[in-house]
């Protein structure tokens, strides 16, 4: 049986009367001081004074979480440090919302003192919800390799995800294992890289042969995400998200910089530099793999922004651009939505004669 009092602060009458039998006032030897928004907090300890170095205070002096049933869990890592006679002990990381975390202070093998503390109750926030989904377009080729999911807020990262987000049909059966399961977090956990099963993709693979295709050119899907997808803070998706596509002919072209049409800008103007694909392109790598230089191979410092379909780009300089010429510098990584990049297709024959080397460099002068 234990008494509680209106604190967070709780410890057992057994205990209690074990440290007042001894004459020693519990509240001088142990204290759990929280700090802040109450999810950092400050175990303070009074040992005695032949113990000394943090190894032997860590035998003595630990916090730990207690479940549910009472079971308390391992030592939570910290720092240890001793102040003006006492000991104080740091968690590393902060404390979970709504938990119970037990201090124990072991002062001889026969006196044990505990202090119990319960984080506070986690403050209601807005559930999250789907931003965008790119591809942002409702044709894709049955080869498409990956989405780019982005959420309002940061996401709880897992496995799980991939049973949660899910690929219908258009007579609204699930899809079978779609998806390569490795976790693609950006950051902040709030864009998940979502790929489909490469092995169902390329040709002649195992896979693809033995449970087939993802996706059939000429038929409608459903990429789904259910709402019991939560966020870092345990809230779940405000609605089900469904982002409707048809699958069109299989691209198994390269994206050719040679193909692309470059609209230069005015010179000592901050217009922006305008680029227009043959197809679309890979959302997240247009920011990445597309730079611009002068004629001296100074980088140009700018604002990048993708158009609608991910099918062009525009690029506005900080600065006014010069009567002089520049250069466009491609990255041979840059993909299109089937994962070729200009060097090579994503399913390639090793068996064929490797393809001829791209132009990587696009030239333009303002004027």
């Amino acid at each position: 049986m234990s008494v509680v009092n209106h604190s967070p602060f709780r410890f057992s009458v057994t205990s209690a009367i074990f440290l007042f039998a001894f004459g020693i006032c519990s509240a001088d030897e142990l204290k759990i001081a929280p700090i802040d928004d109450g999810l950092r907090v400050k175990v303070v300890a009074r040992l005695p004074s032949n113990v000394i170095g943090t190894e032997e205070v860590a035998k003595q002096l630990k916090l730990a979480l207690v479940d549910s049933e009472g079971n308390v869990g391992p030592s939570i890592l910290g720092k240890y440090q001793s102040v003006n006679g006492l000991w104080t002990f740091t968690p590393r990381y902060r404390l979970a919302h709504d938990q119970l975390y037990r201090a124990q202070l072991s002062r001889t093998a026969n006196e044990l003192i505990t202090r119990e503390y319960r984080t506070p109750r986690r403050k209601p926030t807005a559930a999250p919800v789907v931003a965008r989904v790119f591809p942002s377009q409702n044709s894709l080729p049955a080869n498409h390799l990956k989405f780019y999911v982005y959420f309002s807020k940061p996401m709880r990262e897992g496995k799980e995800i991939f049973d949660l987000v899910q690929l219908f049909d258009e007579n609204g059966d699930v899809i079978a294992a779609p998806w390569r399961r490795a976790e693609l977090w950006d950051a902040d956990a709030q864009r998940l890289t979502l790929w489909i099963h490469p092995g169902r993709i390329k040709t002649g693979v195992n896979l693809r042969e033995d449970e087939g295709p993802v996706l059939k050119a000429g038929h409608q899907y459903s990429l789904v995400f259910d709402r019991s997808i939560r966020d870092s803070e345990g809230n779940s998706l405000a609605s089900r998200f469904a982002k409707k596509f048809r699958a069109i002919a299989a691209d198994q072209n390269r994206p050719l910089p040679s193909q692309w049409k470059v609209t230069s800008p005015a010179a000592q103007s901050r217009e922006a530099l305008q680029i227009s694909f043959a197809e679309s392109l890979d959302y997240a790598l247009l920011f990445r793999y597309l730079t611009v230089f002068d004629d001296q191979g100074n980088k140009v410092d700018g604002e990048i922004k993708v158009g609608v379909g991910e099918s062009s780009w525009e690029f506005q300089p900080r600065k006014p651009w010069q009567l002089r010429k520049y250069q466009i510098k491609v990255n041979g990584l840059l993909e299109d939505l089937a994962g070729n990049t200009p060097v090579r297709l994503f399913d390639t024959d090793l068996q064929k004669p490797a393809p001829s080397s791209p132009t990587l460099k696009l030239f333009f002068s303002p004027q």
